[in-house]
């Protein structure tokens, strides 16, 4: 360990934990998929724990990982004059989980725009992330939110292609 980073394997793949912990793993593989429980987005991981409450046995569905390699990269990374400090290799990695993987786009990527010019996270709740599956899944969808919730704005955000 060396300044609070510490270098891990998945398999052949490079990982970095930001800190030791004796917790959770960021990456764990249940079956034969990768979730990532490290995510920034803590809204979807308390999606993900009020699915399991109910029972549901894919309660994770949203915190899939394709590419472990794309959880040590910082999408919204920049230098100190403000520019994108990505490699084009990381751009890649980025781009090709985008592509393959919505939920990775809905949970680290997309932004929801704010007053003041800096876009917010998108905040899963189970009627977005229900929306969103059947969006995925080619299913016809309508969703009725109580007010003050930014449905609209969140249901825009899965209508937008890639």
């Amino acid at each position: 360990m060396k300044g609070g980073i510490c270098m891990t394997t998945l398999g052949t793949v490079p990982v970095v934990r930001r800190t030791p912990n004796p917790g959770p793993k960021r990456i764990m593989r249940i079956g034969s998929k990768l979730y990532d429980f490290g995510t920034r987005n803590r809204t979807f991981l308390q999606v993900a724990s009020d699915l399991k409450k109910l029972g549901i046995h894919n309660c994770y569905f949203m915190l899939e990982v394709v590419d472990p390699r794309v959880v040590t990269i910082d999408p919204y990374a920049v230098d100190k004059d403000g520019h994108s400090s990505l490699t084009k290799e990381q751009v890649s990695i980025i781009m090709a989980e985008c592509k393959v993987n919505p939920w990775y786009y809905l949970r680290e990527i997309s932004r929801i725009p704010a007053q003041g010019g800096t876009g917010v996270p998108y905040k899963a709740n189970r009627g977005n992330i229900a929306q969103a599956w059947c969006i995925i899944h080619g299913y016809d969808s309508w969703l009725c939110l109580p007010r003050r919730t930014s449905a609209s704005a969140y249901g825009d955000v899965c209508n937008k292609p890639l």
